[in-house]
C-alpha cells in the first residue's frame, strides 16, 4: 500500500488523497522529494556539517552565508558581517555517543529550508489536514550522528496533528540509516493503552535518498541502532537526515492536551521555533518563550528520533526574522 502511493501514475488528488488515507490509518506514507528540493537543503547542508562536526562544544552557533564564500578569513568573519546568511544552533541529542540537531537559529534560515518541502507536501496536507486548516512548519532540522547503540522508541507528539518529514541527504546502506516503526492498524493495544509493550508488529524502513517518510505524530518508531562504518554510504561525512514538523495549527492548540503536545513540539528545537498558537518565531528568552532543559527533559521521549538536546543559549537574530508572519 506504501508503495501505491508514491509510485502509482494517479491523478495528483486521488494521489493526494491516498497518501492522506495511509498517513491516517497506518501512521506514515512515502513521499518522493523532487531532485532540486534535495539539491539545495544538500548544499546548506554540506557548508553546515563540517563546523558542527568540528564543533568542540555540544552548543554553538554557527553562521552559512547564502552564497558560496570561498575565502577563509571572510568565511570567519561572516557571522559579524550585514551580509545576507543563514543562521543555525547546534546542539546535543542527549546521547553520550555523537548526535546533533543543528536547528535554525532565525525565521529566514527555517523559511529557506523548510518552503520547498511545505509547498512540495501541500497536495498531502491539504488532504491530511483539510483545505481550510491553516499549516504551520514549526521546525526543520538536520539531524547528525555517527553511531547510536541505543536509539529511544517514542512517539514524536502523541497528536495526529503534526506530521514529521525526514528525508536522508545521502544514500545510506540499510545498515547505516534505517527506521523501525509499528503501524497503528497492526499495534492496536499497542495504541489504545499507549503501551510500546504491547506493540506485536514491528517493520523497518530503510532510508532512500529522494523520498522522505512522513509519520503521524502519534505512532510509535525508533532509529534502528548503527555503529560508525569505516565508510558512509552516497560519501557522507556522517548519517545525516532532514525533518521538517508540520502541524494543522487551529486543530492542534484546540487538543485538550495541548501544553504536553508544545512541550514535545519544541523539544527537539533548542527553544527556536515557530509557535503554532501565538503565530510568530520564538527564540530562547524572547516573550512568550517557555524553553527550559528541564521541561524538555520531562519530554525526550517524544523528541524526533532521538532525545531533547540538552543545552540552549539565546542568539540575537535581525528584527525581519521576529516578524508574526504566519509560514
Amino acid at each position: 500500500m506504501l508503495e501505491a502511493a508514491s509510485k502509482l501514475q494517479l491523478k495528483s488528488g486521488d494521489r493526494a488523497e491516498l497518501h492522506a488515507q495511509e498517513l491516517r490509518t497506518l501512521g506514515l506514507t512515502l513521499y518522493e522529494i523532487p531532485p532540486a528540493i534535495l539539491a539545495s537543503t544538500l548544499e546548506v547542508f554540506e557548508r553546515t556539517v563540517t563546523t558542527a562536526l568540528k564543533a568542540s562544544s555540544e552548543s554553538t552557533v554557527v553562521h552559512v552565508p547564502q552564497r558560496q564564500i570561498y575565502d577563509s578569513w571572510y568565511q570567519m568573519l561572516v557571522g559579524c558581517l550585514p551580509i545576507r546568511k543563514y543562521s543555525f544552533y547546534i546542539c546535543s541529542q542527549g546521547s553520550q555517543e555523537y548526535n546533533r540537531y543543528i536547528n535554525p537559529a532565525t525565521l529566514r534560515t527555517l523559511r529557506r529550508l523548510s518552503d520547498p518541502v511545505k509547498k512540495a507536501l501541500e497536495p498531502l496536507t491539504s488532504a491530511y489536514f483539510g483545505k481550510c486548516e491553516p499549516v504551520c512548519v514549526v521546525n526543520a532540522q538536520f539531524i547528525i550522528g555517527k553511531s547510536n547503540s541505543n536509539p529511544v522508541l517514542h512517539q514524536d507528539f502523541y497528536s495526529k496533528n503534526a506530521i514529521s518529514i525526514l528525508m536522508p541527504l545521502y544514500e545510506y546502506t540499510a545498515e547505516q540509516a534505517s527506521l523501525l516503526y509499528w503501524r497503528l492498524d497492526e499495534n492496536p493495544a499497542m495504541y489504545e493503552a499507549t503501551d510500546t509493550r504491547a506493540g506485536v508488529e514491528q517493520r523497518t524502513y530503510k532510508y532512500r535518498c529522494g523520498e522522505a517518510i512522513v509519520i503521524s505524530g502519534d505512532m510509535f518508531h525508533q532509529t534502528k541502532p548503527y555503529t560508525e562504518p569505516k565508510l558512509w554510504g552516497g560519501g557522507a561525512p556522517c548519517r545525516a537526515l532532514f525533518c521538517v514538523v508540520l502541524v494543522g495549527a487551529d486543530s492542534i492548540i484546540a487538543e485538550e492536551s495541548y501544553p504536553t503536545i508544545r512541550r514535545n513540539l519544541l523539544a527537539p528545537t533548542a527553544g527556536y521555533f515557530f509557535d503554532p498558537a501565538l503565530r510568530r518565531w520564538i527564540e530562547p528568552g524572547m516573550a512568550g518563550s517557555d524553553y527550559s532543559t528541564q521541561a524538555t527533559a520531562e519530554v525526550k521521549e517524544a523528541a524526533p528520533e532521538e532525545a531533547a538536546p540538552t543545552e540552549a543559549a539565546p542568539v540575537e537574530a535581525a528584527t525581519e526574522d521576529t516578524e508574526s508572519a504566519f509560514i
